[in-house]
């Protein structure tokens, strides 16, 4: 059939080509003659065509699109792109290297180096083993002498290439340097301490903005000369927050850990997901023995399991490099906290790793870690992007069901109590009415015939308190002593130092568990005497912790906890800086451009009143310190919060120190006979 009428459109086209010239109504596109296209054209009018215009009728074509590579082929075969390697048909998604294998078999997709490392930065130096120069001769017959010539030379040399860091514990190189690494957990970590030194600085030069480095003890500005330092060699370079972030200092593929995952690390040796999350404070012990390196110490040497290996590189701030060399080092992470960022701090006086939120021109060690893909399919991710209510990637909450159904559902059956499927009994008031007021059954004061549940507490029927209510600002008296009050942040606290004198003594009787009172300078056993003193009067007395935490305080008032003493620091910028702000502005020693009096921005007034600083296993070491006379120094003061170390430190309890020469607010351990000054805080 199809021959037939191939046959007739022959025929026809013949018949009008001879006779051309008559008009012909078939000539669709006046070319003179009446060919296929002219047809084609005519049964467009029946519902057909041939987009492709290959002669073929579309609805027996099975190709049509012209950017097919066969689209003028059979028509019995569907459409075929030229894949990526310039085959019609292939199956080649992309050649990005061009060279001419396909990506998905292609065993390096762009070059490889000298050192066979694909996308690899090549040698980092090239050797010349020996050169051979090869020489040849010709006659010439001229001069009837041979002429022996330089033709060519043959260069041996050996490629000096980079480690090749395949798995973690490899070396990896970076800037020159090889840094050793460990796996802890899952996480892949340096275990030393960077070295990237682009440029140097003193340690009185610093900035929160601008990136600065440092290396502990070196006072120059010379790379070369710092590089050469020890301190350069074993506890790596000091940096503030900003240059820690710059892009240099780890190499490709690594990045400095954010808190998140210095948190995973911690909990996989052993911490507990609420210790972890716990800031300012020391938490999990022993883990801090688990980074430790196991020398290096001044003392309390870690037991370095988990390969961390963390040196006591100490820190700048505030101006200068910190006196703790050898017994302490600090880390950066990439996170921020407000305007602040958080940091590790490892101890020779704890087994524990303290988490705090520091200033970012202070200059502490840095490391780095592997980038990783998350279960959420984010790179360095920490799974909360699809994370279910439960705190699971990718779950779907059924493993945290509540007490009323999935996704800790603790409330969608609560009854009017909040008890999950009560019966309402256990708040039913004096009238069986669930949260009842028992206004349905009342008595003369109100519910249930009381005549005392209406009183306010200044013993007031139905009064607002207002008439025996103490508002922070105002005196408050305790022992016959008005003391002056002032409220520090949501704290109302006493604004000088506790004058409770029960009894005194001299400075060398002492006890940790019996009480003992002092005054500075005072060496007698009347409290007539000792309060008639220029010492009392200004300073107030000094305890040892037991008289401290016994009658110290008014009834609703308390010696402040650790916790206490954190807040106030961190409301004025933290350990480091708040002195400043908690110190009076007058009887303390000029302390230099980083000490002297203080601006008492927080109204804390706190005043040089010393201590009583005495060893009890050294005979003849009892006394006032500084020693009397010199006062003007040093503010110590107790908190009633026993610390949980143990060996030497075993039995102490935290305190605070304000100094002369600095505007720190120090964290210490004093021992429980020591006489420090004491302030209350309103329950």
């Amino acid at each position: 059939m199809r021959y037939l009428f191939a046959f007739l459109l022959w025929s026809f086209v013949y018949v009008v080509i001879a006779q051309v010239d008559c008009p012909n109504t078939f000539d669709n596109n006046d070319d003179g003659a009446v060919t296929i296209n002219d047809l084609l054209d005519l049964l467009v009018v029946f519902g057909d065509s041939d987009s492709d215009l290959d002669g073929i009728w579309d609805s027996v074509d099975a190709c049509v699109n012209l950017s097919a590579c066969n689209y003028s082929a059979n028509p019995t075969e569907t459409c075929v792109f030229i894949d990526a390697l310039g085959t019609c048909g292939g199956d080649c998604l992309g050649d990005a290297d061009g060279d001419g294998l396909c990506d998905d078999i292609d065993d390096c997709v762009g070059e490889v180096d000298e050192c066979g490392v694909c996308n690899g930065p090549g040698a980092t130096e090239v050797v010349i083993d020996s050169i051979t120069l090869l020489y040849d001769s010709v006659y010439l017959p001229q001069l009837a002498a041979w002429y022996v010539y330089e033709y060519d030379a043959d260069t041996a040399f050996t490629y000096v290439c980079p480690n090749l860091f395949q798995s973690c514990g490899d070396l990896i190189t970076h800037e020159g340097y090889d840094y050793s690494t460990v796996l802890i957990g899952g996480q892949c970590w340096f275990s030393e301490n960077c070295r990237y030194l682009p440029e140097v600085s003193p340690s009185s030069e610093g900035s929160q903005v601008e990136p600065f480095y440092y290396i502990y003890g070196y006072e120059g500005s010379d790379v070369d000369v710092a590089k050469s330092s020890p301190n350069f060699e074993t506890y790596g370079v000091l940096y503030n927050w900003p240059a820690v972030m710059t892009e240099d200092i780890c190499p490709v593929g690594w990045h400095i850990p954010s808190d998140i995952e210095w948190q995973i690390m911690e909990v996989s040796l052993g911490m507990t997901e609420s210790e972890a999350a716990q800031s300012n404070s020391w938490r999990g012990s022993p883990v801090g023995n688990d980074l430790k390196s196991n020398t290096g110490w001044s003392e309390n040497t870690g037991s370095n399991s988990s390969g961390f290996n963390g040196f006591p590189g100490s820190n700048r701030h505030w101006g200068g490099f910190a006196s703790s060399f050898g017994s302490s080092g600090f880390w950066w992470s990439a996170s921020q906290s407000d305007a602040l960022s958080w940091s590790r701090l490892l101890s020779s006086f704890s087994g524990a790793v303290y988490r705090e939120s520091t200033s970012r021109d202070a200059g502490f060690s840095a490391r780095c870690i592997i980038d990783y893909v998350d279960d959420c399919g984010v790179l360095n991710g920490g799974n909360a992007s699809c994370a279910d209510c439960c705190g699971v990637p990718n779950g779907d909450g059924s493993l945290c069901n509540g007490a009323c159904g999935p996704c800790n559902d603790d409330t969608s059956c609560l009854d009017a109590c909040g008890v999950p499927n009560g019966d309402n009994s256990s708040c039913a008031d004096c009238c069986g009415v669930p949260n009842g007021d028992g206004s349905t059954c009342n008595g003369a004061c109100g519910s249930c015939n009381d005549d005392t549940s209406c009183l306010d507490a200044c013993g007031v029927p139905n009064g607002d308190g207002a008439s025996c209510a103490f508002i922070c600002g105002q005196q408050i008296e305790h022992e016959g002593y008005n003391y002056s009050t002032i409220q520090i942040g949501d704290d109302c606290w006493f604004s000088e130092n506790c004058r409770y004198l029960p009894s005194v003594s001299p400075p060398a009787p002492g006890s940790e568990s019996t009480p003992f009172y002092y005054v500075y300078g005072y060496d007698g056993t009347s409290v007539a005497e000792a309060k008639a003193t220029s010492n009392y009067v200004l300073f107030g007395a000094l305890y040892n912790w037991p008289a401290a935490m016994g009658g110290a305080c008014p009834s609703g008032w308390h010696i402040p906890t650790d916790s206490d003493w954190t807040h106030v620091t961190n409301l004025f910028g933290g350990e480091m800086v708040a002195g400043d702000a908690m110190k009076s502005n007058n009887y303390w020693n000029d302390g230099g451009s980083n000490g002297g009096n203080g601006s008492n921005l927080s109204g804390f007034n706190g005043r040089p009143g010393g201590s009583r600083n005495f060893n009890n296993d050294v005979p003849g070491s009892q006394g006032f310190f500084p020693l009397s006379g010199l006062s003007g120094y040093y503010g110590d003061f107790w908190s009633s919060t026993p610390t949980e170390m143990t060996g030497y430190f075993e039995g102490t309890v935290w305190g605070r120190v304000l100094n002369f020469d600095n505007p720190e607010v120090m964290r210490n351990v004093p021992r429980k006979h020591l006489g420090y000054s004491a302030r209350c805080v309103l329950d």
